[in-house]
């Protein structure tokens, strides 16, 4: 086997492009483009179709064969690349096939199914051997496993050897990209091991190159495989069919964990966010519009199971308690937001009562804040704080609740942020004591001028100004803030006023404005001269 050149090895994805041959790719699509038109001219029935596995087998083979040849006798390894993925591009093109194969002869779906996946497998083996490629187990499972997968499945989805038709063929066709995810996860080793997992290699690519451009090139064609399957054996309009964001769910979600783990393993802050966008990104696929194929499927999901939305973000909440068990930034935020988005309509799927089901998301913002006063964030607090706050405005209250609603979201805020404030120090926390301050004093502003915050009696604002004089100035004593004082005497003088106000009205109606307005006088005229006589005794006494 000859080395190459440093010249030849890819150091970027720019060399790694350029480098390659795109010809040896440019003829597999050509063969395969006149193979297919070639059997589609032929009438059914007069198919041959171990000749037409035997057409595609010959030609990969041939592809094989230059491949080693390329390695051994040229030298030439970058070319030896693209023949490679190409190579595998071929088996996959002949497991494709199999789905028409297996319709034209049922009869012979096994032979030809195990004759064609133990050539790819056979095949494989013999290419990375023969060039004296480096293929380490925790990737040569994954791949074999793949090309299982691949070769084998068209058998339990096909309707003439399963029986199955419309619905039950449809749902089989979604658990494909569930497999593939499962066969993805099975990388997790390699992933885990990072380059050493390639310690050793023969061929002048570095790694991450090799081998992941192989597995990369092969997620791509499993998610096109999971649409060709529905072309295959779903109902579709042209190209639109029953494919949809369930469809590339699974396998979004298994890269994302991939990334993480990567990123988690090696360090790799860049790795981590992709990671993290990616489930939230892909559960909001499943949000309408669908197409009219896929939303009939969505909707049979829906009433048999759960709706597809919780699926998808419960499925993203998992996701994300891991990477919150990892303590990865923004984790418990995403985890909060699949939970809010995806527990409602998964409560309403299994007849959960409006009551219990609106619980749900104020769990969640208890959890929330809960994690947040332990790892101090004010952000992670600021909003558990309002998720349990909007419980009151999304929650179906029964009367007399129904009515101070807004009362219940501003003082669950309001308490919150009491509980904020202690645990959070610097700037944080003397923005919060400002906007305590603010929303103390508009409460009982509100109080005073409205009669409450809704149609209650009117000593209730009376009592409620009391209370609230009395918390205001325990909270701020308790936590040792003078400004909170002044709000709680501010909030004093609108209570005397409010009941001083009350008062008059009172006894105004029991005695009449004119007495009223004598004894009012009388008392102001008492306390003017109480006032006047204890001056005179003070200068006095100077």
């Amino acid at each position: 086997m000859t080395d190459a050149a440093p010249s030849q090895t890819s150091r970027s994805l720019g060399s790694f492009l350029v480098s390659s041959n795109p010809f040896y790719f440019l003829s597999a699509l050509l063969v395969l483009g006149g193979v297919r038109m070639a059997y589609g001219e032929i009438p059914v029935g007069s198919l041959d179709c171990w000749t037409m596995l035997g057409v595609l087998a010959g030609y990969t083979t041939l592809m094989a064969a230059a491949a080693v040849l390329v390695v051994r006798r040229v030298g030439v390894w970058d070319d030896a690349r693209s023949i490679l993925i190409t190579l595998v591009l071929l088996l996959v093109a002949m497991s494709v096939s199999f789905d028409e194969l297996l319709v034209i002869a049922p009869d012979d779906a096994l032979a030809l199914t195990l004759a064609g996946w133990a050539f790819a497998a056979v095949l494989s083996e013999a290419t990375l051997r023969l060039a004296g490629i480096r293929l380490p187990a925790a990737y040569r499972i994954p791949y074999h496993l793949a090309l299982l997968l691949l070769f084998w499945f068209p058998l339990f989805v096909s309707p003439e050897l399963t029986g199955l038709i419309g619905t039950g063929t449809h749902r089989r066709v979604l658990l494909f990209p569930w497999l593939a995810a499962g066969v993805a996860l099975t990388l997790a080793p390699a992933v885990w091991l990072g380059e050493r997992s390639v310690a050793g290699n023969t061929t002048p690519w570095r790694w991450p190159w090799f081998p992941w451009s192989l597995f990369v090139f092969l997620g791509v064609v499993c998610l096109l495989r999971s649409y060709v399957l529905t072309l295959s054996f779903g109902p579709s309009d042209g190209l639109e069919t029953t494919f949809g964001p369930l469809h590339m769910l699974p396998l979004m979600l298994a890269t994302a964990s991939l990334l993480l783990l990567a990123g988690i393993r090696h360090d790799r802050p860049g790795l981590r966010a992709a990671a993290m966008a990616l489930p939230i990104a892909a559960a909001g696929l499943t949000l309408p519009p669908w197409s009219r194929e896929a939303a009939a499927l969505l909707d049979g999901i829906a009433a048999d199971y759960a709706a597809p939305q919780a699926i998808a973000f419960l499925a993203a909440a998992a996701f994300y308690a891991f990477a919150l068990l990892r303590r990865v930034a923004g984790a418990d935020l995403l985890l909060a937001a699949c939970l809010a988005v995806g527990l409602p309509p998964l409560g309403e799927a299994y007849a959960i009562t409006d009551q219990m089901r609106w619980l749900l998301p104020l769990c969640v913002g208890a959890f929330f804040f809960a994690v947040g006063g332990l790892t101090r964030s004010p952000l992670r607090m600021t909003a558990g704080t309002l998720m349990v706050a909007a419980f009151w405005m999304i929650a179906p209250l029964q009367e007399p609740w129904m009515h101070i609603r807004w009362g219940l979201a501003t003082h669950t805020a309001i308490v919150g942020l009491m509980v904020m404030v202690p645990v959070l120090g610097g700037v944080a926390r003397e923005f919060l004591v400002a906007l305590l301050g603010l929303a103390f004093f508009g409460c009982g502003l509100v109080a005073a001028l409205m009669g409450g915050l809704t149609d209650l009696p009117p000593l209730w604002s009376v009592g409620y100004l009391a209370a609230l004089t009395v918390v205001v100035a325990a909270y701020a004593w308790a936590i040792g803030e003078d400004e909170l004082i002044g709000i709680a005497v501010a909030i004093a003088v609108v209570l005397i006023l409010r009941g001083g106000w009350l008062g008059l009205k009172t006894l105004a109606a029991a005695i009449g404005p004119g007495a009223t307005i004598a004894l009012v006088g009388g008392l102001i005229s008492f306390v003017v001269a109480g006032a006047i006589s204890i001056r005179k005794g003070r200068l006095a006494q100077a």
